[in-house]
């Protein structure tokens, strides 16, 4: 079974390796779309003014998306139709900077359009008269300042903030307005005594801050800021918002594994007759470890260890790249290059052996599962890029901090054969550098 589904992922993994030449940063696919937000919108919020009453304003509910607007904030984006029964011909619709031509069905003009609910600016409809341009419309959204009961929670909490439990205190329930946050962190100062500074950013269509409808705002551990804003309706706005960054940005992170395994061993270097074969239980040790080089790029290693009549210790260092990512940088796949190492020791052997492979790998890393903040589902596999070393090394974890893995290695060599599967727990043991 593992061997079929080792060659359906081949051609995968060489279309991996052979990605060599792409730039220090990720492919995207559809990166800015997201569904699972944690805020769920109300469209009866959001009503459009007409200075008109012969054009009329829809709001298709079906075809609301979130995606990253130039700031990197998710934003609800959904298609409008703005139908006109004017016949005024050389009509335009205009809005940041872009024009748009209506289509035409049954008579009317139509206007199809994708529409970020928290961009407040004006659609126009105009067209050209005695060589200058005429207004014949202008379309307002309106952000309804419903009661708060009515809209519970308006504050979208990004997944790039969940690892630092930001938090937005002190706000009255009657303040309650549309904010967006994005978080991002980064280091400074001396290698290996690097601190953390934690960036974080505000976004709202109802608030202004400081002029701008943007605030941002360094935090460093044990920091906090008081924030002041003003509505769009004329009221004074006041909040604290608190993090938990860590003080130190430590490259080096390792952790401990071990659970029961059912392992397999078989020799058939032996004479015929001789032949060894056996399959017990036993308690299996694990090593992780990953280097952090840059955000897409690391060291990792790993060793695997049963240790009883049977010895296999499997070892290996790889170096680590993102190749691609979607649903918003929340699912990343990774690809593994590097080599390993084997010692093992068969019950009808006295000395321990050492054989050197290098099978291939990659990683698919989902982050945030399910809504899940912080949670990380993981598949993985190494395959053997050597005919006369058979090997395959497949993986599934989750869990966030502490892990639970289900593993599965199979290695063969000179006619000698193991195989090991099991369920292990995997728990942080140190950070440096």
């Amino acid at each position: 079974m593992f061997r079929s589904h080792y060659k359906l992922l081949l051609p995968i993994i060489i279309l991996f390796c052979s990605m060599q030449n792409l730039r220090a940063q990720s492919i995207a696919f559809e990166q800015d779309v997201v569904t699972d937000t944690q805020l769920s919108l109300n469209l009866s919020d959001f009503k459009f003014q007409s200075s008109s009453n012969e054009f009329a304003v829809e709001i298709l509910p079906e075809t609301i998306k979130w995606r990253r607007n130039a700031d990197q904030h998710l934003n609800p984006f959904v298609k409008i139709v703005i139908k006109n029964s004017s016949k005024i011909p050389g009509q335009k619709l205009k809005i940041n900077d872009q024009t748009f031509n209506p289509s035409v069905f049954e008579g009317y003009y139509l206007y199809t359009l994708d529409f970020n609910l928290f961009d407040l600016t004006p659609i126009e409809i105009v067209t050209t008269e005695n060589k200058k341009e005429k207004r014949l419309a202008e379309f307002i959204l309106k952000i309804q300042n419903r009661k708060a009961n009515a809209r519970p929670n308006g504050i979208l909490h990004d997944y790039s903030c969940a690892p630092y439990n930001l938090k937005i205190l002190n706000m009255t329930k009657e303040a309650n307005y549309f904010i967006t946050t994005r978080c991002q962190v980064e280091s400074f100062g001396e290698w290996g005594k690097e601190l953390s500074l934690l960036t974080v950013s505000l976004q709202s269509p109802e608030l202004i801050f400081a002029g701008s409808k943007t605030l941002q705002l360094k935090l460093k551990n044990n920091e906090q800021a008081d924030v002041t804003a003003l509505s769009t309706d004329g009221r004074e706005l006041s909040f604290n918002l608190q993090a938990q960054v860590p003080q130190r940005f430590q490259r080096m992170k390792i952790a401990l594994g071990f659970g029961p395994y059912v392992y397999q061993t078989k020799n058939s270097a032996l004479p015929t007759g001789l032949q060894l074969s056996e399959q017990k239980t036993t308690a299996s040790y694990m090593l992780y470890g990953r280097y952090d080089l840059t955000q897409l790029s690391s060291i990792k290693f790993f060793d695997a260890l049963v240790a009883t009549e049977t010895v296999f210790n499997n070892f290996g260092v790889y170096f680590s790249y993102d190749l691609a990512s979607a649903l918003d940088q929340r699912l990343i796949i990774n690809a593994l290059l590097g080599v390993q190492g084997i010692h093992y020791r068969f019950p009808d052997e006295s000395i321990i052996d050492f054989t050197s492979t290098a099978p291939q790998g990659f990683e698919m890393i989902y982050k945030h599962p399910f809504g899940m903040k912080n949670y990380n589902f993981t598949y993985g596999g190494f395959f053997s890029t050597q005919s006369d070393k058979p090997y395959i090394n497949t993986w599934v974890r989750v869990g966030k901090g502490m892990f639970w893995e289900l593993n599965y290695i199979n290695w063969e060599y000179n006619k000698k054969s193991i195989s090991m599967y099991g369920l292990s727990v995997g728990i942080p043991f140190m950070q440096f550098f």
